[in-house]
């Protein structure tokens, strides 16, 4: 990768604490990425086959500033799309698939610049397909894309005109095939979204979700827990967390509602997961810097949760990282206190969480 300018900008994303990249590529496979503290981009692989976790190795010589986050796609069985916002501001990719030995890449995405650690957020809306968002130095919020047919991403293409701080987190969620749904903090604090779909029209939006208020700059736990429902979540100013509604025969949001007696730091990340169908899982870091979850099902009343999930503890708003392998399984990562990659991992069935187990 060619390094352009090592200037970075001031922006709310700049001093987060550092997420892994994860996805699952095919059935009870692992992949994990992170940023060294060298800059450079390594990757870790689990697989049920009994020998544990392979790695550490470089992903071939792509550079960014340590603890840059890594964003980790599978667009179909065992391959891999990865992003990161380089050492000169742009978006840089690499791929990977079972018929190659090693990754190809890097390449940048077009020459749009954002502030260095800028989260790069991705969907594969169908087979094969990837969209790509981030909030560029102007705070416009931009897209690019992708398909089997072209060898080139086009790109990129300023989303209406929603604006933000820039390098504000942006959430991407594909809520049926080919539709597309956006969200992010804005300036006034509020979340908006916008959306996306094949009929020829322009993106619709942005349009805010209710009055509730974050901090700008901060990120948006956004989930499809089935076709066309969307469950959004943050923290707010209260440090309370918030949740909020949509399905196709509602015209509005509905919420925002707090998830039980949750509390953390005013904007702290909330990741949320579907691990099957119409179930639900979250996660942030406490006050306590340990990691909380709580969960729904359509057969309960409320949330059940929160518990922490062992002693194992962080800087307060780290962001945990998720994902499920197969149906209700669920692994999260985290970096710790210590700068270590800690895994714990859940299973139907399992009263309790196992681990944490050090990464390296």
């Amino acid at each position: 990768m060619a390094v352009l300018d090592t200037a970075g900008t001031t922006a709310a994303t700049t001093l987060q604490p550092s997420a892994a990249g994860t996805v699952s590529r095919s059935n009870e496979f692992i992949d994990i990425f992170f940023t060294m503290s060298d800059g450079k981009v390594a990757t870790a692989a689990w697989q049920p086959d009994g020998q544990g976790w392979r790695g550490w190795g470089a992903v071939t010589n792509g550079k960014a500033l340590p603890g840059t986050p890594v964003t980790a796609v599978s667009r179909s069985k065992d391959k891999l799309d990865i992003f990161m916002t380089g050492l000169d501001g742009r978006i840089w990719t690499a791929a990977w698939e079972p018929d190659g030995r090693n990754w190809r890449g890097w390449w940048p995405v077009g020459t749009l610049k954002t502030v260095q650690k800028t989260v790069v957020s991705v969907v594969s809306r169908s087979k094969d397909k990837l969209d790509i968002f981030m909030t560029g130095l102007d705070g416009k919020v931009y897209t690019a894309a992708w398909e089997p047919d072209g060898k080139n991403w086009r790109g990129w293409w300023p989303v209406a005109n929603g604006k933000a701080l820039p390098g504000t987190p942006i959430t991407a969620v594909s809520r049926s095939k080919d539709k597309l749904d956006i969200f992010m903090t804005g300036l006034d604090g509020r979340i908006w979204t916008a959306a996306w779909e094949p009929d020829g029209r322009n993106w619709r939006g942005w349009r805010p979700v209710g009055t509730m208020k974050s901090l700008p700059g901060k990120s948006v736990g956004a989930v499809s827990r089935s076709k066309d429902k969307l469950d959004i979540f943050m923290t707010g100013l209260d440090g309370k967390v918030y949740t909020a509604a949509w399905e196709p025969d509602g015209k509005n949001w509905r919420g925002w509602w707090p998830v039980a007696n949750g509390r953390a730091l005013p904007g702290t990340p909330v990741t949320a997961i579907s691990r099957s169908k119409d179930k639900l899982d979250i996660f942030m870091t406490g006050l306590d810097g340990r990691i909380w979850t709580a969960a729904w099902e359509p057969d309960a009343s409320s949330w059940r949760g929160w518990w922490a999930i062992g002693n194992l503890t962080t800087y307060m708003m780290t962001p945990v990282s998720t994902l499920t392998r197969s149906a209700n399984k669920l692994d999260i990562f985290v970096q710790a206190a210590d700068k270590g990659l800690y895994s714990a991992a859940w299973q139907s069935g399992n009263s309790d969480w196992h681990g944490w187990w050090k990464l390296g």
